[in-house]
């Protein structure tokens, strides 16, 4: 069994990405942009989301954070991701999730311009991802995807794991379409694989866990 270093390898990427967006930043004159938008008090939403931040400031992009009051409506919701649509100086929107008060997270998806969904959660971006046949596709087409099955490719790929023909084993996952979303990926990246097990843990549901062998 080979046991991944994430952490060092994340520190590899964020250094390689702060070079391209300070490159990118005197060429163009302009700085990358996140907004984050957390709804409510949810500790863990806020530690995620305080990641986020700071691994904005650690690589050069600009953020853009924006905390709302738990009681605000889904109107509300909507009217500051069409505000931060229209604002040039964004260029990626991230809306935490789980809503609170079992707010429609579906609609607010959909609000998001589709250009600026660094979640890659917007029906067409997810719709996208289904016509290609390729991973070579998705990073030519420069596909917006999902974070957890995005990170589990740069793993294997900066880890130089050769995962076909493989069974594999994804445990727990929050949302259903990021555990299918990994597989769709994973099988993208390199053939199919011989078994898959899904298994999924609601207690743990903050976490998802992926194995080859």
């Amino acid at each position: 069994m080979k046991i991944i270093n994430g952490k060092e390898i994340s520190q590899k990427i964020r250094f390689e990405l702060k070079e391209k967006i300070e490159l990118l930043t005197k060429k163009t004159g302009k700085q990358p942009g996140l907004a984050t938008i957390l709804v409510g008090e949810d500790p863990a939403s806020k530690v995620y989301v305080g990641s986020k931040i700071k691994a904005c400031e650690q690589v050069g992009i600009k953020s853009y954070h924006n905390h709302i009051s738990e009681t605000a409506s889904i109107e509300d919701i909507i009217s500051l991701i069409e505000k931060l649509n229209k604002d040039k100086n964004i260029h990626g929107i991230l809306l935490q999730l789980p809503l609170p008060n079992k707010l429609d997270a579906d609609r607010c998806i959909r609000a998001i311009d589709y250009n600026k969904d660094v979640d890659g959660l917007h029906p067409y971006n997810a719709g996208m991802l289904t016509l290609v046949k390729s991973w070579d596709e998705i990073v030519k087409q420069k596909l917006l995807v999902s974070c957890t099955p995005m990170g589990v490719i740069y793993l294997l790929k900066y880890s130089n794991v050769d995962i076909a023909g493989k069974n594999r084993q994804v445990k727990s996952c929050r949302q259903t379409g990021i555990y299918v979303d990994a597989f769709k990926q994973c099988n993208r990246y390199n053939g199919t694989f011989k078994n898959t097990k899904f298994e999924r843990d609601y207690k743990k549901s903050r976490y998802c866990c992926c194995s080859y062998r």
